[in-house]
């Protein structure tokens, strides 16, 4: 089966799981798969498997934020904008797993661009302090960004009359930002929704992050990327929805990246076994050429490792919405 055929059977068992009538459902958490890929050298292949780099927008009640930021993601949502007061590149929340260029890449653009739909907002960026192999943590490369824009700042805020029409005024703009270095445990909470960063195994990356988000008795997690840890189970236990990297590579010939990431066999249907979530859904998916080739892979693989529930291979502007009742409902773009 090819892979737009299962995407549509999947979203067929998924609507039909969740109820003949979904209208009458109340969404509780939404979330839109931004980026589902990973670097390609090859530029053809890059651009055959239409994904760019790691990003998710979840929304919660009266909350919106994004989990990673990497290439390409800003344009994504600009793409999923529907509302010109308060697009989605306004969004002022940004979780970060790690701080790999494909995770982090466009965070720069959502910062200095996005800011002219966010202010007087700060961008708030929560992720990983310093630790082994990560000297400097997300503070200090939020401090950094800062100085990179300075000029492009002064400019704006002190030569161009125009910015008066705005909501901010012609002189003294800034570009604002908090950050929050994460450890395990809450680290957000507000209106109702909680989100949990829970260590993952990244190893020579430390420390690297996952994301628990709960709301109204709904939650769903996002690993970022890892190999197997008993973390998994113990964030992703009870949730209606786990988001998780998958790694398609065979062992031989990728001992140095296989270890580090998520395979079907050691990580994936371990996982989604003892978690049984109410909907699996693969991103950041890597593999052998094709690229076309690669969901249907890992899906495969993970189905002959012992993991026979709902399951789905993520695509760019996929969305998942956690209604108050029944399961997960997809929609492809």
């Amino acid at each position: 089966m090819n892979l737009r055929k299962f995407i549509l059977a999947t979203i067929v068992l998924v609507s039909a799981l969740a109820g003949a009538d979904v209208s009458a459902q109340t969404p509780v958490i939404q979330v839109t798969l931004l980026g589902t890929g990973v670097p390609l050298l090859n530029a053809v292949g890059y651009n055959a498997s239409g994904r760019v780099m790691s990003g998710t927008l979840v929304v919660a009640g009266t909350e919106r934020f994004l989990i990673d930021v990497g290439s390409g993601v800003v344009g994504r949502l600009y793409q999923t904008s529907t509302n010109p007061a308060n697009p989605n590149v306004a969004v002022d929340k940004v979780f970060l797993t790690h701080l790999h260029s494909d995770h982090i890449a466009d965070l720069p653009s959502l910062y200095i661009i996005g800011w002219l739909y966010r202010d007087p907002a700060p961008l708030r960026v929560w992720g990983p302090g310093p630790g082994p192999n990560s000297p400097e943590g997300v503070r200090k490369m939020m401090s950094d960004l800062r100085q990179t824009f300075d000029e492009d700042i002064y400019l704006r805020s002190t030569l161009f009359p125009g910015f008066e029409c705005c909501t901010f005024t012609n002189k003294g703009i800034d570009v604002k930002h908090t950050v929050t270095e994460v450890e395990q445990g809450v680290v957000y909470s507000n209106n109702g929704v909680t989100v949990r960063a829970f260590r993952v195994k990244h190893d020579p990356v430390r420390p690297a992050f996952g994301y628990r988000i709960e709301y109204q008795g709904k939650a769903i997690m996002i690993t970022g990327d890892t190999s197997f840890t008993d973390n998994l189970v113990n964030y992703g236990n009870n949730a209606d929805v786990i988001i998780s990297e998958a790694w398609g590579w065979p062992r031989a010939g990728s001992e140095g990246l296989y270890d580090y990431h998520c395979p079907p066999e050691t990580c994936l249907a371990p996982m989604f076994k003892s978690t049984a979530p109410k909907l699996a859904v693969l991103t950041h998916m890597s593999g052998p050429p094709p690229v076309t080739g690669v969901a249907d892979n890992i899906i495969s693989r993970t189905r002959a490792a012992g993991y026979l529930g709902p399951l789905v291979a993520g695509v760019d502007l996929m969305t998942i919405t956690v209604n108050s009742t029944g399961a997960p409902v997809v929609v492809t773009p």
